[in-house]
């Protein structure tokens, strides 16, 4: 894998992600929670001899997620609304970056809201979960809100962790629009999963090329 370097100590963590490889795929029906899908991705992946750090979008904020990384001891970095998400906390902040305990009350601790019923059992007996809040303004004035386990990055580094994830969206597009992911040549199970992996190993073949390439060019002439 091509190496690539952020500050301080952001570069060994986000190794895969800025290299654009695709480590696991699966098939699902159309409305699978996605919390159950990243579960999956996340056990098949976790035991690779690279520390691990997972970004993710707003969609994946939840106790019962925390509750699943504490328990496989990985770190996480995940956006979340501040008018929606842990309101009280965030209110309670007088900086810009402070580690909160999200206290959990009779609301956060209903069933519907765990994936699965081990991540609300192991739940019940906490009164609290130890999470760091992260704020900071974008260009358009507007602030945003970020949630994770890790402490010792700085305030600058977690904000530039989270924004190389940029890559997924990408990664997504060139599946979709360049790779004709979506378009199965049959409707058996089995070539379905074989035209999904296929396009997948095609897309990390090319990946891999374009990070060789990209390593032999002079980056400071562009």
């Amino acid at each position: 894998m091509a190496e690539v370097v952020l500050p301080g100590q952001v570069s060994q963590y986000v190794l895969i992600l800025l290299n654009h490889y695709i480590l696991d795929g699966l098939i699902d029906r159309y409305r699978a929670p996605e919390i159950l899908s990243a579960m999956s991705h996340i056990d098949k992946v976790k035991n690779l001899p690279i520390p691990q750090i997972y970004i993710m979008d707003r969609n994946y904020v939840s106790l019962g997620f925390m509750q699943f990384f504490e328990e496989r001891n990985l770190k996480f970095l995940c956006r979340f609304k501040a008018n929606s998400h842990y309101i009280k906390e965030t209110a309670a902040m007088v900086t810009q970056d402070e580690i909160v305990e999200i206290k959990h009350t009779k609301h956060r601790r209903n069933r519907s809201r765990y994936a699965t019923e081990e991540l609300f059992r192991a739940m019940i007996g906490k009164p609290h979960t130890r999470v760091r809040i992260v704020k900071y303004q974008l260009s358009t004035g507007e602030m945003e809100y970020l949630i994770t386990n890790i402490e010792d990055f700085s305030h600058d580094d977690i904000v530039k962790l989270y924004n190389a994830c940029w890559g997924i969206e990408t990664a997504y597009f060139s599946l979709k629009q360049k790779l004709k992911i979506e378009k199965f040549t049959s409707s058996i199970p089995r070539l379905i999963e074989q035209d999904l992996l296929s396009s997948i190993l095609a897309y990390n073949i090319i990946q891999t090329a374009k990070n060789d390439t990209e390593q032999s060019i002079d980056q400071s002439k562009y």
